[in-house]
């Protein structure tokens, strides 16, 4: 009985001094702040340098989401501000991750039955992001720079019907925004994450 309470008593101690401690891990952002101590900041428009228009407006609000989750900055106008945070958008690549050929002989592959002998369907593809961001003084002087870069994999359109012989490019498209909407929320996260660190 008194080597329970005794075991008890241990834990209690035991776990006080580890909440006592001042543990750098925290849950969620805790307490961040911005480098140099940075309370104001402006967040432009990211500047994209690919071919997919229109994905700078969803990093943007992505970035500007997080950082207000965080905590750590007041977003305001560039006149309002003491430093601007920067985001470019520096590459977008999609490209053929796996595929499935129709062979001449052995078992037919499921989904390539009315594909001619040798024809050949793509069924998934990676999407690669580079991102860019850049934390600048009022004069102009970087404070901190980061790069991030992500990737996923998302499925093409399925042909298993013999009256369609071809898929919608609308399917690839809405697909391929979904992706890159769902990398923008992540990525951001994690850049505000380094934003703000403090251990």
């Amino acid at each position: 009985m008194k080597t329970r309470q005794n075991l008890v008593i241990f834990s209690v101690v035991l776990v006080s001094i580890l909440l006592s401690s001042g543990c750098a891990y925290r849950v969620g952002y805790g307490n961040r702040v911005m480098p140099h101590n940075i309370k104001k900041v402006f967040i432009p428009v990211f500047l994209n340098d690919t071919l997919e228009t229109g994905q700078e407006v969803s990093f943007t609000n992505q970035l500007v989401r997080e950082l207000k989750r965080s905590g750590a900055a007041q977003i305001v106008s560039k006149t309002k501000s003491e430093a601007t945070l920067e985001g470019r958008i520096m590459r977008i690549t999609n490209s053929q991750f796996s595929t499935d050929v129709r062979k001449v002989s052995g078992p037919k592959t499921s989904g390539l039955v009315y594909l001619p002998l040798g024809g050949s369907l793509t069924t998934k593809y990676l999407m690669k992001i580079r991102v860019e961001l850049r934390l600048k003084s009022k004069s102009g002087k970087t404070l901190w720079k980061q790069w991030l870069d992500d990737e996923r994999l998302y499925s093409a359109p399925v042909i298993t019907l013999p009256e369609v012989n071809a898929s919608t490019p609308l399917y690839n498209i809405s697909e391929r925004q979904r992706v890159t909407e769902e990398l923008a929320q992540l990525m951001m996260h994690e850049a505000v994450g380094r934003l703000t660190e403090s251990f």
